[in-house]
């Protein structure tokens, strides 16, 4: 019974079907139950797209506060939240917008998304502890090539075909001048990290060799593979450098090696 309840009320929030569930409602005082129903609908949609609204600010920067409340509004009821825990909420927002049809022309908005949520991951993502780059000396130098690396749950590699970067630098702090009107979307492309190794997230625009690096690594490669696949690109690729780099910014948790 209360199942079925519980059912007739989301189709009437979801789906604004208000027929089965107006008949579950027993008001003490003479009020419409769709009256109620609606206002239900109203403060539920206005809450989840708050939350949208806060974890995609510069989404909404982009196209403005009325397309971007039709937007959640349409998402909301195709995607509706299946947890009272709402932090992760919006994860789909960004393939959302991809296919939403009156953003189409925006083709870089769907990955100005992806950025916001990744930063969004990476500020609710369990904190970890780092390790050093000195721990990977105590490997045999004849070994180390074979060295795989963990990283950081709270990391995100994005790539996008449009400079999401400069947009994304732009709008973070609220500010738009009419010099951000004149981005150039298709500048160039960008490759970018999202993390929060320690108290704040990082949000770096890297160069292409050292992005292909990370995602080789970051899918399993080893440190040699890692490395020929940034060589292919860039022959002058600095494995010390970027390994100074990554480590300091305490990208990796643990290392292990895997045998041929």
């Amino acid at each position: 019974m209360l199942r079925n309840t519980q059912k007739d009320f989301k189709d009437a929030v979801l789906n604004k079907d208000f027929s089965s569930a107006a008949n579950d409602i027993k008001p003490k005082r003479d009020i419409d139950p769709i009256d109620l129903i609606q206002i239900h609908l109203n403060n539920s949609m206005k809450s989840l797209t708050k939350v949208l609204r806060s974890a995609f600010p510069v989404t909404e920067q982009i196209v403005g506060e009325q397309f971007f409340t039709a937007a959640a509004y349409k998402f909301i009821q195709e995607n509706p939240p299946q947890s009272g825990c709402l932090t992760y909420f919006g994860g789909d927002f960004p393939a959302f917008l991809a296919e939403f049809e009156p953003a189409k022309s925006l083709k870089y908005l769907p990955d100005v998304a992806r950025l916001e949520w990744a930063w969004q991951h990476a500020y609710h993502a369990v904190d970890e502890k780092a390790i050093d780059l000195k721990d990977l000396i105590k490997v045999d130098s004849a070994r180390q090539g074979n060295i795989h690396l963990k990283f950081n749950n709270s990391i995100t590699l994005i790539y996008s075909p449009y400079a999401i970067d400069t947009i994304w630098e732009r709008h973070k702090q609220g500010f738009v001048d009419e010099e951000s009107e004149e981005i150039d979307v298709e500048d160039h492309a960008a490759y970018m990290m999202v993390a929060r190794p320690r108290w704040e997230v990082i949000v770096r625009t890297l160069d292409v060799t050292s992005y292909v690096f990370l995602e080789k690594l970051k899918k399993g490669g080893s440190l040699i593979e890692a490395t020929d696949a940034a060589l292919q690109i860039e022959p002058r690729f600095n494995l010390q450098k970027n390994l100074a780099t990554f480590f300091a910014d305490g990208l990796f948790t643990h290392y292990y090696l895997k045998e041929e």
